[in-house]
């Protein structure tokens, strides 16, 4: 009987290997966000993900003052930094679209941060500070760590993530951005750096 129930149970699982593979990959996909973040980078290794800043879009609205704070414990205002373009970009470690953009994100973070133009914020929207330092040190990225510090105008951040902003030098929203995109396309790139000499 046991050996007639093992042959059953083999020609049931061969008869039906497409479906279990589909469940075991949708439930690996449910629960492991580095699985998750994966198949989103190879989406966004596609192109059809990249930001782009338009002049359409621009937010005429000057962006009013708020406070990030940062890893070293001091607080940054962002009235402080008129005159320079701003790149805010709200993270949490456990959010796969955060990681699945990340890479692309660091790399456009190291081509600019030497450029005294532009001000880099990565705002950790985890619980525990430690969870978002433990993630970019296991990811060996190098990027300025902040926290929130108060209330972020909705016109900036409204709590989905990943959510990027850009403010140009005048303090003016010229880019929101909710979900995942790329953001070291040359076409980005180029747009940044008119934003930049504006």
């Amino acid at each position: 009987m046991t050996n007639n129930a093992n042959k059953k149970f083999s020609q049931i699982v061969r008869q039906n290997i497409g479906t279990i593979m589909m469940v075991a990959l949708a439930a690996l996909l449910l629960f492991s966000p580095d699985c998750k973040a994966w198949v989103l980078r190879q989406l966004l290794r596609t192109g059809l993900f990249n930001a782009h800043l338009s002049a359409t879009t621009a937010d005429t609205n000057v962006v009013q003052n708020f406070s990030i704070s940062l890893k070293n414990g001091n607080t940054v205002n962002i009235a402080s930094l008129h005159g320079k373009v701003i790149f805010l970009n709200f993270w949490a470690s456990w959010c796969p679209p955060c990681r699945a953009e990340f890479p692309g994100i660091a790399q456009l973070y190291n081509r600019f941060k030497n450029d005294g133009r532009v001000v880099f914020l990565f705002i950790d929207e985890d619980n525990d500070i430690n969870a978002g330092e433990q993630f970019l040190r296991q990811e060996k990225y190098d990027l300025p760590l902040a926290r929130r510090d108060g209330k972020i105008p909705a016109t900036v951040y409204n709590g989905s993530l990943p959510t990027t902003a850009i403010i140009d030098k005048t303090g003016k929203l010229r880019f929101n951005h909710e979900g995942f995109a790329g953001y070291n396309s040359p076409e980005f790139i180029n747009q940044l750096n008119q934003l930049i000499k504006e």
